[in-house]
């Protein structure tokens, strides 16, 4: 499934010509910024493009506003993010190589916390959920990947492209990602919740 994320990626890529400035997803002979340092990084170049791919999804709704913050004078016309979206999401997967699932349920009027009691980021990630950083906590384990007991933040595009206009970034285009005969009933039900955005930047200080 990795492999078809990276297609996926590319794909995006082969669109846009010009420097990028890729945050957290490790594209091959690329700029690479780390996730973490993002919102507070001193960036001296001017990038034609910046991508967020997959990343977003370990931000809250302030780390992104300090992202953009941060770097939105670095960037000269396009940002593109593709993240999981939380309005997308259905319903929990649960099969022998993935489970994708909320954490917060919501029963009977009673809210329910599913999260790891012994996993290092549960109080991280009960303090985000209760100040609205995120609009749930995601359980993700894909067996034979990079990402395994892993907690991410569930946040939804209508939230991200009103961050990202608060910026002076305008909305060119998002969509989701089609069905790719190669997967099986359940990575492709959760690349399903996968949405593609892509904004200009209009700040008329970019440099």
């Amino acid at each position: 499934m990795r492999k078809y994320h990276n297609i996926i990626k590319q794909n995006i890529l082969n669109e846009f010509k010009g420097t990028l400035l890729d945050i957290g997803s490790e594209i091959k002979n690329r700029i690479k910024i780390i996730t973490s340092d993002i919102q507070e990084a001193s960036l001296n170049d001017i990038f034609d493009i910046a991508t967020c791919f997959f990343s977003l999804n370990d931000m809250t709704y302030t780390d992104i506003s300090r992202m953009l913050k941060n770097i939105k004078n670095n960037i000269r016309k396009t940002f593109i993010v593709l993240f999981f979206d939380y309005t997308l999401f259905g319903e929990n997967i649960a099969s022998p190589s993935l489970i994708y699932r909320k954490c917060i349920i919501n029963k009977n009027n009673k809210i329910v916390n599913t999260i790891d009691k012994l996993s290092s980021t549960y109080l991280l990630s009960c303090l985000r959920y209760s100040h609205g950083e995120c609009d749930n906590i995601m359980y993700v384990n894909i067996v034979d990947s990079n990402v395994t007991n892993h907690y991410e933040c569930g946040i939804n595009s209508t939230k991200v492209i009103n961050i990202f206009k608060e910026y002076g970034f305008e909305l060119k285009k998002h969509y989701s990602i089609e069905n790719f005969p190669l997967l099986n009933e359940y990575q492709n039900k959760y690349s399903s919740f996968l949405k593609v955005i892509e904004f200009s930047n209009t700040n008329i200080n970019a440099k």
